[in-house]
């Protein structure tokens, strides 16, 4: 569950949605296991409140997985690509070992359909824009050419990465955010939720544009503060799309 608090009011709304909870889950006789319960804020320099299920007391934690991606309450990524390049490090010492005496083909066959996809699922939301996260996803993405090329000597990664025509990550990452805001943008009846959480971002900045109503396809760059946002997929995407 989900809300955004800003004062006490709110504070009160918001356990008051947790008392329903519980209680449509007594009427029900189901029950949640508070133990697995937690509450994760995510503001800055705001005290969090208590909040109660059944009158026990919920804990407090700066990260929790959510749809398969690791939030954190600084609004970073970092342990959640942590968790995914060493997720598709196994997976490419597994490819090794089952396909050793495979052809080249069949390892870059099993790279993208076991490796990949832990390295771009909902890339959109969390595709890193540090250097050091950048460079950790490319070091799992030139260890797997390596693998698949059996590259030997001093042959270079970047010359069998072209002739496997696999893109840098960074790139393939930065396509898919632009082609979800214009889809976002041109196709609003298709993502009506999107839209709105698109138009709920941009409205905060004077003089934006939004969806295709307005906007006619050419969204406006947002001003921002703080890397966090600045960063984030709406106005990081708008400025690659400008480029």
């Amino acid at each position: 569950m989900y809300q955004v608090v800003n004062n006490t009011e709110d504070e009160r709304r918001f356990q008051a949605n947790l008392d329903l909870l519980t209680g449509w889950a007594d009427r029900w006789e189901m029950s949640f296991n508070i133990t697995k319960c937690k509450i994760i804020a995510f503001q800055a320099r705001r005290p969090v409140p208590e909040y109660t299920m059944n009158n026990i007391a919920l804990k407090h934690t700066d990260h929790c997985k959510y749809l398969g991606v690791t939030l954190q309450s600084n609004l970073r990524f970092d342990n959640h690509i942590a968790h995914k390049t060493c997720k598709a490090r196994q997976q490419i010492g597994m490819i090794r070992r089952a396909l050793y005496w495979a052809p080249t083909r069949a390892r870059l066959i099993a790279y993208k359909s076991l490796c990949l996809p832990h390295l771009e699922y909902a890339s959109c939301a969390w595709d890193p824009w540090t250097k050091k996260e950048i460079d950790q996803l490319e070091m799992v993405q030139s260890q797997a050419i390596r693998m698949i090329g059996d590259l030997k000597g001093r042959r270079g990664v970047t010359e069998a990465r072209e002739e496997l025509r696999l893109e840098l990550l960074s790139e393939r990452c930065q396509k898919c955010r632009i082609k979800l805001l214009l889809n976002i943008i041109a196709k609003e009846d298709a993502h009506p939720v999107l839209c709105a959480a698109y138009d709920e971002v941009i409205k905060q900045t004077k003089g934006a544009i939004h969806t295709k109503s307005q906007s006619r396809n050419e969204p406006r760059s947002i001003s921002t503060t703080g890397n966090s946002f600045y960063n984030s997929f709406v106005p990081r995407t708008i400025r690659d799309l400008k480029k």
